[in-house]
Parts: C-alpha cells; sequence; structure tokens
C-alpha cells in the first residue's frame, strides 16, 4: 500500500497522497493543497520541456551500494521515466529489491553512468565501491564508461515533493543544462 505511510514512495502519485495524509493529520489542507500544486506546476513544465527532446531516450545506470535499488516500481524509476531518460535497472527486468548483477549491467549497456557525487565525508566507502565498480575488467569496453556523471544524493534518493527538482536534475544530466535549478529551494506549504 504505498503511500499510506507504511512504505516509501514509488510513484509521484504516491507522494502527493503521502503530503495529502500529513496534511490532514496536522490540520493543515490548505498548506498539502499548495506543495501539491506547486509539484503540479513544475511537473507541467518538465512534460513541455522533455517533449522537445526527440529520438530515442539515452539509457542510464545507477551504481549504487545499495545493489538492489532502483529498479522497476521505485521512486528512482518514476524519476528516471518523468525525466526522459531509460532507468537501465529497470530495463533489464529488475525490480526494486531485486540485485544488479554484472551480466545485467552488460545486457543494459548503458549510455552513460550515475554515480553519487563525491561527498565530504565518505564513512561508508562509497568512493572505493565507485571506482571498483567502473574499473571492473567486465565492463571494460562499454560506452557508458566514457559518459560518468556524478550526481547529487538528494536526486537518487529522493522520496518527497522535492522529486520534481530530481527529475529536471537527472535530465539535465543527460540532456545538458535544459531545466534551470538555481531557484531549487525546498518546496512548503508555509
Amino acid at each position: 500500500m504505498p503511500g499510506a505511510g507504511l512504505q516509501k514512495p514509488a510513484t509521484i502519485e504516491d507522494v502527493k497522497e503521502d503530503i495529502t495524509l500529513i496534511a490532514r493529520a496536522l490540520q493543515e489542507e490548505a498548506a498539502g493543497a499548495e506543495v501539491i500544486a506547486e509539484m503540479d506546476r513544475q511537473l507541467q513544465e518538465i512534460e513541455a520541456v522533455l517533449a522537445q527532446q526527440t529520438g530515442r531516450p539515452p539509457v542510464g545506470l545507477l551504481v549504487s551500494q545499495m545493489t538492489s535499488y532502483g529498479g522497476k516500481n521505485s521512486m528512482f524509476d518514476t524519476v528516471c521515466t518523468k525525466a526522459r531518460v531509460t532507468n537501465g535497472i529497470a530495463m533489464v527486468g529488475l525490480s526494486n529489491g531485486e540485485k544488479l548483477t554484472k551480466e545485467l549491467v552488460v545486457k543494459a549497456d548503458p549510455d552513460f553512468f550515475m554515480v553519487s557525487a563525491p561527498k565530504k565525508d565518505d564513512r561508508y566507502g562509497s568512493q572505493k565501491f565507485k571506482d571498483e565498480f567502473l574499473q571492473d575488467p567486465a565492463y571494460q569496453g562499454m560506452k557508458g564508461l566514457k559518459n560518468i556523471v556524478a550526481i547529487p544524493n538528494r536526486y537518487l534518493y529522493t522520496n518527497s515533493q522535492n522529486c520534481v527538482y530530481a527529475i529536471k536534475g537527472i535530465a539535465n544530466y543527460a540532456y545538458g543544462s535544459i531545466f534551470d535549478l538555481s531557484e531549487e529551494h525546498l518546496i512548503k506549504g508555509y
């Protein structure tokens, strides 16, 4: 039951349901409606801009220490789809929670790899993981290794109203700077 507060949202509608539920619980329905209206405004902008992109959507593949994250039925897949990027993890048939194997990475043959942007404090060894992943002999020669994009975690692991910025951010990494994110802020109803 996505969106009912029992698990993380997997779709934009789940996010909106969560906002409505929280707003109702706080007796702040108008604030919740304001947040959803801003999301809808930005989603319309996204659709209008991306409608101008023609040709095959690029295939992007997430490199994550959470090796079973990002498949079908995940918010990451929703964000990629809305950004007009083919999610390589979902493309090879994995649902969220299923482990990405080397064979499936090769099968996806992404146009670009998405890695989390470096952080000052790398206490979980994410840089080492990314380096080892991208230097794996099984992947050498793949076209995606020529296009590795470092994306802020807030775009890769989103499940809030700010997912609209994640869509814009991932689209920018795939298509160039087609969205102005200089005014990015927490979308709130107060």
